[in-house]
């Protein structure tokens, strides 16, 4: 059956617009097996040709105006047309390989590649696909701009992926003409209207959209920003969030100039991520070295058990007893006692806050010694298993563990055999632990930076080392040209 038209004069000559193409129709060879939807000057269908190797798939996309459209009639077809221009310079590397184009009832239709539409659902969502795309659209866009046009309606239903894993733009409905001088301007794009709800809307998507509705590559650029932003569901990680800022600057003038330096940004990525890193690291090596250098002005206090030793009923269950020690806040104090603590079976002690604690503790390997915050303990038992058998965990920025009375050489008696592990830290805090070592991390600093001044290592690296037990800046990576 054929579709539903209407007559009507564009450019001086009578033409039959076609209204619907219903499925199982053919247009030039090309079947049509689904409807997948419309804009405001065209409708898409899904569609199937016959070839020597099979079924060829593609998407047909026919220009079908609503007849509201009167006055905006002939520059929605110039737009149709154009679109057509586009896939041809750019299918295949850019955008969806372009199949063929004719007129159908008079008027014109072209079918390309068929790729199915990303959504929010279905976006990336780990660092080296969320960087795959972004480099293949921003190469992309990049590519469009410097052939004179700005797409100005990019988001997930206008993106696509091929067969080889390559992300594409896959409308270019919305293209416009580039605005040679670049001036900021704001100004409403012509409307159009989505064929399923019948509504008028403003060319592009809101969201995607800046305030700024220029033809500039800021505007894509924007809209690249808030695609990229999809990507995270929740927390942004900061070496994306700065990309992503810069995209997405409300005023054009501070977001990328062009396509290629996004593009670059994002190539980049890992080194930015190491850069942001240890600019962090540094930050917080150099506040930790600050509380560390309190330590060794601890006003020393001599205490019983009783008097640091509290049980905390609220995490103790059948299965485990858990006491905490809180050695304060400023000013530091180094609380010693004499009388050994033996633990039993199953506990759980909490050392946590900023201070130094010099003690006799021992236990089974059931139970454990949690250092927490900028805790320092100094544990003078000598006993190595298995008379001693505890277990300890340094958990935070800055905790330190000392043995001074088992020396270095004893490590294979403290930890039985190879690979035994009875010292577990966190992995990225500023943690350590000693055997006869110094009561506290601001003393391993002067006799760090002592022994660095009398030694024959080079000046450069001398330096650095010191700058880093000083907490002062430096560099841990060094800066690559591109």
């Amino acid at each position: 059956m054929g579709g539903k038209t209407t007559r009507r004069r564009i450019f001086g000559t009578e033409i039959r617009e076609c209204r619907e193409l219903t499925c199982g129709e053919v247009v030039n060879g090309w079947k049509a097996v689904e409807f997948i939807g419309g804009g405001g000057f065209g409708k898409v269908f899904k569609v199937k040709k016959k070839v020597k190797e099979g079924w060829q798939t593609g998407a047909l996309k026919i220009y079908s105006p609503p007849d509201e459209r009167g006055s905006h009639a002939e520059s929605e077809k110039w737009r149709f047309i154009q679109e057509v221009k586009l896939l041809k310079a750019l299918g295949g590397h850019f955008a969806p390989m372009f199949y063929d184009s004719g007129m159908f009832r008079g008027v014109p239709f072209f079918v390309m590649e068929f790729l199915t539409p990303l959504k929010p659902s279905t976006m990336p969502g780990n660092d080296p696909e969320i960087r795959r795309m972004m480099l293949d659209l921003s190469e992309g866009v990049r590519k469009l701009h410097d052939e004179g046009w700005i797409h100005c309606d990019i988001k997930p239903d206008n993106v696509g992926r091929m067969v080889d894993g390559k992300y594409v733009l896959i409308d270019f409905g919305s293209a416009h003409i580039r605005d040679p001088d670049g001036v900021e301007i704001h100004q409403i794009r012509e409307n159009t209207r989505n064929v399923r709800s019948g509504v008028y809307r403003i060319c592009a998507t809101k969201y995607y959209d800046p305030p700024d509705l220029n033809f500039t590559p800021a505007r894509d650029i924007y809209a690249l920003g808030h695609l990229l932003r999809d990507c995270f569901k929740d927390v942004v990680p900061p070496e994306w969030s700065l990309i992503i800022n810069k995209c997405i600057s409300w005023q054009s003038k501070y977001r990328y100039p062009n396509a290629f330096m996004l593009w670059d940004d994002v190539y980049h990525i890992e080194e930015k991520r190491a850069e942001i890193y240890w600019d962090l690291r540094k930050k917080k090596i150099k506040e930790h070295r600050a509380v560390e250098r309190s330590l060794a002005k601890a006003v020393s206090k001599d205490v019983k058990w009783e008097a640091i030793l509290s049980h905390d009923q609220d995490l103790t269950s059948p299965d485990m007893t858990v006491f905490r020690i809180e050695l304060g806040k400023y000013p530091v104090t180094c609380f010693t006692v004499k009388e050994p603590l033996r633990l039993k079976e199953n506990t759980v002690v909490l050392i946590s806050g900023c201070g130094v604690l010099k003690a006799d503790i021992s236990g089974p390997s059931s139970s454990i010694v949690v250092l927490r915050e900028y805790a320092a303990l100094n544990n003078v038992n000598a006993k190595c298993p298995p008379e001693n058998e505890l277990l300890y965990a340094i958990v935070g920025p800055g905790g330190y563990l000392n043995f001074p009375k088992i020396k270095e050489a004893d490590r294979p008696k403290f930890f039985l055999e190879k690979g035994k592990r009875r010292i577990f830290r966190d992995i990225d805090a500023t943690t350590a632990f000693r055997f006869n070592g110094p009561d506290t991390f601001s003393d391993i600093e002067r006799q760090s930076i002592a022994g660095l001044r009398k030694s024959d290592i080079p000046k450069r690296y001398r330096d650095q080392l010191m700058a880093f037990f000083k907490g002062d800046g430096f560099s841990v990576i060094p800066s690559k040209s591109r």
